[in-house]
């Protein structure tokens, strides 16, 4: 089964947003990004949304939901890590291999749907941080980002990271808008 792996789209600076952080709205710069995210991840065979439950995330994945006509499904284990540090991606990545990640029949030889899902840096740094590093690819990446993966059970992390696409691949002007630094350049380009 694949996996897009998305970093939610720019929603401003952290420390400039008064209220509950799980509310914090997309930018401008996010709302042009959650949209420019439509054709690839539709055109990848998207099927099922899977948000964090923060506002932020959701948005980004609004405008595919839309263009799909298919929910955004929010579920905690995508959410920023709680106090115990685990962050329950991988409780979820388990389902998916256990055939939970699709919702409807198919013949054996099709290839399973995309399932997207969308979260943040602090996820996706634990979640694909130790299959990145290895090939020199900075992780968690730009906002707007999609890691291309792949569930594979031989891998000791349920994973197989097949490429990734930068917001600037998206477009023009939808390069990183965030507070943090930019990513390195050198990563892998996918799809």
């Amino acid at each position: 089964m694949q996996v897009a792996v998305v970093r939610h789209a720019d929603a401003g600076r952290r420390s400039e947003w008064t209220g509950d952080d799980l509310e914090r709205p997309l930018s401008p710069l996010g709302r042009a990004q959650a949209e420019a995210l439509v054709g690839p991840l539709r055109a990848a065979g998207a099927a099922r949304l899977l948000s964090s439950p923060a506002r932020r995330c959701r948005e980004t994945l609004a405008p595919l939901a839309a263009a799909l006509g298919r929910p955004v499904e929010v579920h905690e284990a995508l959410g920023i890590p709680g106090p115990s540090g685990v962050p329950g991606i991988e409780r979820l990545a388990a389902a998916f291999a256990a055939g939970d990640g699709h919702d409807g029949a198919r013949a054996p030889a099709e290839e399973p749907p995309l399932v997207v899902a969308c979260t943040h840096g602090e996820v996706i740094e634990r979640l694909l941080g130790p299959l990145a590093r290895p090939q020199g690819l900075a992780v968690p990446g730009p906002k707007a980002g999609i890691w291309w993966c792949r569930l594979d059970p031989a891998s000791p992390l349920g994973l197989q990271l097949e490429g990734c696409t930068l917001p600037e691949e998206l477009g023009e002007g939808l390069g990183h808008g965030g507070a943090e630094a930019e990513p390195d350049r050198g990563q892998l380009s996918g799809r």
